[in-house]
């Protein structure tokens, strides 16, 4: 990816990011700071070499919810003609993988079918690379079920996702808590 951004009249910014494609790469352009101000007119140089070296944050942040926690980024700023020139070449590195997957009910919804097979059916897997996103969609798509079979006061008691940067490993642990069941008892209706 390279973008040639004027910022104003006295500044222009080229960027390039490379080594990373999409979904990726269209979360690394998403917080790149340096491309977030493009259009701020009284951008200086002071702030391009500002937002050039908060660039490797911004990167890393940009990578962790896709499981990449250890990722090696290059980057160079130059300025040649007045134009400045900020690269950035990106080696995720290894994936987070998922070692361990606990997911638990309690209360009164232990035995409910549905959110059994719901726990089956969860996303995330032991062996999977981490994606936080999956992950949050499972959390939802279980709670929307519970709230559905009638279990109006449901909510994860425990909800962790243990990372280690070291290992490139994590570990998650789910309860949750449906309380008691709620349901519909007899229905009447006078009509007159």
């Amino acid at each position: 990816f390279q973008q040639p951004v004027a910022v104003s009249a006295s500044v222009q910014i080229e960027v390039t990011v490379s080594g990373v494609s999409d979904p990726l790469l269209k979360n690394v352009l998403a917080r790149l700071t340096i491309l977030l101000h493009k259009d701020n007119e009284r951008l200086q140089a002071g702030a391009v070499r500002r937002m050039h070296r908060q660039a490797k944050e911004d990167i890393s942040s940009a990578l962790a919810p896709f499981g990449y926690y250890n990722p090696r980024i290059e980057s160079s700023l130059s300025k040649k003609d007045g134009v400045w020139h900020a690269q950035y070449t990106i080696n995720e590195g290894p994936p987070v993988i998922v070692k361990e997957v606990s997911l638990q009910l309690a209360g009164d919804g232990i035995n409910n079918a549905p959110l059994l097979a719901a726990l089956g059916d969860f996303p995330v897997k032991e062996g999977d690379i981490l994606n936080q996103e999956l992950y949050e969609q499972g959390k939802k798509k279980l709670a929307s079920l519970a709230f559905s079979e009638g279990f109006l006061d449901a909510a994860f008691s425990e909800r962790t996702v243990r990372i280690s940067p070291e290992t490139n490993s994590a570990s998650i642990l789910l309860v949750l808590g449906t309380g008691r069941q709620y349901q519909f008892g007899e229905t009447n209706s006078n009509q007159k």
